[in-house]
């Protein structure tokens, strides 16, 4: 077994990486850490949140140029000079809203940034803010079809989420709400929180969304029913009403679907999708059904992430009709 002195790790030890990692304690956040520029943008711009700190990645000397090009190995940009000017364009829009709203900003390391952002990818800016809150509800009011100078009747559709744990599943479902415009978002008690890395899978939306929160679901779909709202949830398959007392519940394929009323689309867990009573309390079940033809691996791949199909139902549901989209005219 060979063996070595201190002095074969004296440079190790004297790196420039390594004594930066000894100032890490210095930025424990007083809110949480938002990384990335489409959502530290996007939470400047909501105001939403109360604001401690603009951490931004220092200017790099050549040594530590030649450093992360040898080291960052993942890196398959460096050599990218597009992509490199509109990071820096993304930087310098951030700094200047937060120079106007007065946030202190400070330069560090690209390892501190790293270790802040829980390794994830920052893009060089992290906005230590106070957290996100969910807004109580109880039930949905009674709706009202609103029609706009098209004579284009749009009815509201609301996202309810029970028991999604994974929080870049929770944070595409909301980026998708924002993008294909439904009315609302709520979540059960066992969801995933809002978070940083909720911010940043949401691309920003969660910043400008307000979501809500429930305590008892089958309370909020009962209520809600009473005033008018029809319940659609979704399955991942059609045999899953077997397990329903009531199999008069329709199981609809995604392409009939359509929005005929105020409507909730209920989305289940990754895992296990929704309960029995949940589907219990639904108007009518919906599934995806793969496209045809056969196709190798497709015992393998059978199903879609539930971010995926949650933006499939949304773009169905909410997808301007063959009259309106025929119009050159745009609403008001």
């Amino acid at each position: 077994m060979n063996k070595y002195s201190r002095r074969d790790f004296s440079d190790f030890r004297s790196s420039p990486k390594i004594r930066r990692r000894e100032n890490i304690k210095e930025y424990s956040p007083k809110g949480e850490h938002i990384y990335g520029a489409n959502s530290v943008y996007a939470a400047l711009l909501a105001g939403k949140r109360e604001f401690h700190t603009l951490i931004l990645k220092e200017d790099k000397t050549n040594n530590e140029e030649e450093e992360e090009q040898t080291d960052d190995v993942t890196s398959k940009v460096k050599n990218d000079r597009s992509k490199t000017d509109n990071r820096d364009d993304e930087i310098k829009k951030i700094k200047e809203k937060a120079n106007e709203m007065e946030i202190t900003i400070k330069h560090v390391s690209r390892y501190i940034l790293d270790q802040l952002s829980g390794q994830r990818p920052h893009q060089g800016v992290i906005l230590d803010a106070s957290k996100l809150n969910y807004e109580e509800i109880f039930y949905l009011e009674k709706a009202k079809d609103t029609t706009n100078t098209n004579t284009t009747i749009s009815k509201p559709l609301w996202i309810l989420l029970d028991e999604i744990w994974d929080p870049q599943n929770f944070g595409s479902i909301l980026r998708s709400s924002y993008f294909f415009g439904a009315s609302g978002v709520v979540v059960g008690r066992q969801n995933s929180p809002m978070s940083a890395v909720v911010s940043k899978a949401s691309s920003g939306a969660l910043e400008f969304m307000t979501v809500h929160q429930t305590k008892y679901i089958n309370n909020f779909l009962e209520d809600s029913k009473k005033n008018g709202w029809k319940v659609i949830g979704a399955t991942s398959d059609d045999n899953i009403m077997s397990n329903i007392k009531n199999d008069k519940i329709p199981n609809i394929s995604s392409n009939l679907l359509s929005l005929t009323k105020p409507t909730i689309l209920v989305i289940g867990n990754e895992g296990f999708g929704l309960s029995n009573q949940i589907l219990g309390l639904c108007d009518e079940t919906v599934r995806i059904e793969p496209m045809s033809g056969s196709k190798q691996g497709e015992n393998v791949v059978d199903s879609l992430n539930v971010g995926v199909a949650t933006g499939v139902l949304l773009h169905q549901l909410l997808k301007p009709s063959s009259s309106s989209s025929s119009s050159s005219k745009k609403p008001n």
